[in-house]
């Protein structure tokens, strides 16, 4: 809906410019990677801010000057007012770029927090709580993520940006990134970064090493490892990880997004190469390049992670829910569309999975085949610290199942509700049936609850009045459960 702006980008592709990027630094060039990149975060939703891309046609002065991009600018302050609130005189938008860039407020904010986080251990708690107090740390794990993932070697001393808002009445007052330039990524070939290989052999751990103690202009690793030392945060990352590898970062996902960017700008690059230079035929081999690095990264990523950060596996986990239809699971961060759905998922970190019922259903319990789930089954957020692969479960009951206890009796022998006892049992494997008076006082205890109370304590019949009942059984999946409530004895 914004129709207004301070400035536009007009971008011919840069590095990735065909047949620049061959031509003149004798890469592979596919005209496409940063606004593929970007555009694949956005539409995902990824935690971090992206420059929204539409391809054009550019003429100057009636002449054809080639295939462009039109794009938004984050580091504007009219970006920050229109999507949060956060207008020129409350943001701290900072840059590196081959040197530090203040373009609005101070750097003062982030120097303190960076200085924290690298002077104090993050595994206490408290320190950690105050870091996650001033820091987006799902933007941190999500923007190191993207551009690990996908190899991006013109980072971190290049074309970083971040940034937070200071209006108390906007959005955004944590540290936050912003994507920049994301050309030089998938074996563009342009190694600014230090990778020890940008092909998809690359470690995604490397840049740690590679910008260990930099200070706060190019500290974004090193934040990464500290944090990474908190229990709680790498479960966080790795389960990320894993939930992109799963979703956005799958081979099919990205080529599929790679290949609808394509088949918009794919009737246009005969002109461009026309008024340009190149072949066909050479970018369209540039194009299968680019799809063979994806293609390697998905099957090599998986093993770099164990080495990298000292997990296990990856092992498949199912998750299904039963009966069909009866509710959803969310899986860490991702809900599936679609059950049963299988991910790939690393051991020595704890998976969390919540169930939420759909309408006219309760949440019953989880079943799992190899694990034990904390706090208990039936609770509907738990954790499982994956050793294995496994299969989870979330049963859910409709609303009407179960017993249903009356809330009066009248014990007059008159074959008319003369016993107080449970109705629809189908869900009841064996029980106990205890009856309190008003005092708390014991009356009536039987393990035949089919048979009931019949409003004697032995052979005396007990007054009229409120009485008090508690049932504890065994379902039909051998869970122990217990239900309570209050009923009201007349004769």
């Amino acid at each position: 809906n914004r129709n207004t702006f301070q400035r536009l980008i007009f971008k011919a592709a840069a590095s990735d410019n065909y047949p620049f990027a061959q031509t003149q630094s004798g890469v592979p060039g596919c005209h496409i990677r940063d606004a593929f990149i970007q555009t694949l975060a956005q539409e995902h939703h990824l935690e971090m801010d992206e420059r929204s891309y539409e391809p054009s046609i550019l003429f100057i002065n009636g002449q054809y000057w080639g295939l462009y991009e039109t794009r938004e600018r984050v580091n504007d302050p009219d970006f920050t007012e229109f999507y949060y609130d956060q207008p020129k005189d409350s943001i701290d938008m900072l840059a590196y770029w081959g040197g530090m860039i203040i373009y609005d407020g101070s750097d003062t904010g982030w120097v303190n927090l960076y200085n924290y986080i690298t002077s104090n251990s993050m595994t206490v708690p408290a320190n950690y709580n105050h870091v996650a107090s001033i820091l987006n740390l799902n933007s941190v794990i999500d923007y190191d993520i993207l551009n690990t993932y996908i190899v991006d070697s013109d980072w971190i001393n290049w074309n970083t940006m971040w940034w937070r808002g200071r209006s108390p009445g906007g959005d955004k007052k944590k540290w936050r990134y912003a994507l920049w330039d994301e050309d030089n990524i998938y074996d563009l070939g342009q190694n600014f970064s230090g990778w020890p290989t940008t092909t998809f052999n690359a470690d995604p751990c490397d840049l740690q090493t590679v910008f260990a103690n930099p200070g706060p202009e190019m500290g974004h690793m090193e934040i990464l490892t500290r944090l990474l030392a908190n229990p709680d945060f790498k479960d966080m990352y790795i389960n990320r990880y894993a939930d992109l590898m799963n979703t956005t970062l799958s081979c099919d996902t990205v080529l599929n997004h790679l290949d609808n960017c394509l088949n918009v700008i794919s009737p246009e690059m005969p002109k461009q190469i026309a008024r340009w230079g190149g072949t066909l035929a050479g970018w369209q081999t540039n194009v299968q390049y680019l799809k063979s690095q994806i293609t390697g990264r998905c099957t090599f990523i998986d093993h770099a992670l164990v080495d990298c950060y000292s997990v296990t596996g990856p092992f498949p986990v199912t998750v299904l829910v039963d009966p069909v239809n009866s509710g959803d699971v969310q899986v860490n961060s991702i809900t599936p569309n679609n059950y049963a759905w299988t991910g790939t998922y690393f051991g020595s970190i704890n998976m969390n999975f919540t169930a939420t019922a759909h309408p006219q259903y309760i949440f019953d319990h989880w079943e799992t085949k190899h694990h034990t789930l904390t706090p208990d089954i039936q609770n509907s957020n738990v954790r499982m610290l994956l050793a294995t692969s496994d299969t989870v479960i979330a049963h859910f009951r409709h609303e009407k199942e179960g017993f249903v206890m009356p809330n009066a009796f009248s014990p007059n022998d008159d074959n008319l509700n003369d016993f107080f006892k449970p109705s629809k049992m189908d869900s009841i494997a064996s029980g106990d049936l205890s009856i309190f008076d008003r005092w708390g006082k014991i009356v009536f205890q039987t393990s035949d609850i089919a048979t009931g109370w019949n409003g004697k304590t032995g052979s005396t019949d007990c007054v009229d009045g409120v009485y008090y009942w508690i049932m504890r059984y065994r379902d039909l999946f051998g869970i122990d459960r217990s239900q309570k409530g209050f009923f009201q004895l007349m004769r």
